[in-house]
């Protein structure tokens, strides 16, 4: 569960290298930030990124004051690239960074990914994920019209 105590924007940072799947999840928090749809989201603030480097800027800027991190585990443009510009460690050195940090360590991330490999999932929860999501995730939602 996530806790915002200072009754401000929840903000949300989307770390995800594919613009259609990036989309859906903005779209998809936009939409529970409509009354109705989800009880305890008033107010959200998504700010979206397409990858690693631009995640942990975002995460450091002055302010920033993130509430959860939803984080691709294949991410490009981190330090150790591989040919075709798609480091498969890349989500997970933005976690590792993350926790190093002491002004980050203790935003909550939640992995995204297409890979279900038990080994994957173990690593990234022994690394600080608070929960890991196999990708495509699939949501429903539920509307009751009066």
């Amino acid at each position: 569960r996530i806790v915002n105590n200072n009754n401000d924007k929840l903000r949300i940072l989307i770390a995800e290298d594919d613009g259609f799947q990036r989309a859906s999840l903005v779209d998809l928090l936009e939409m529970c930030n409509y009354e109705g749809l989800a009880y305890s989201l008033k107010k959200l603030l998504v700010i979206d990124t397409a990858n690693g480097k631009e995640a942990l800027d975002e995460l450091r800027k002055e302010n920033a004051a993130f509430d959860l991190v939803l984080l691709d585990l294949y991410m490009p443009e981190m330090v150790t690239l591989l040919p075709a510009n798609k480091n498969p460690k890349g989500g997970l050195e933005v976690l590792t960074a993350m926790k190093e940090d002491p002004q980050l360590k203790d935003i909550p991330v939640f992995i995204l990914s297409a890979n279900n490999e038990l080994q994957s999932v173990a690593q990234c929860i022994e690394k600080g994920a608070v929960n890991y999501f196999i990708k495509p995730v699939h949501v429903k939602v539920s509307i009751e019209i009066p």
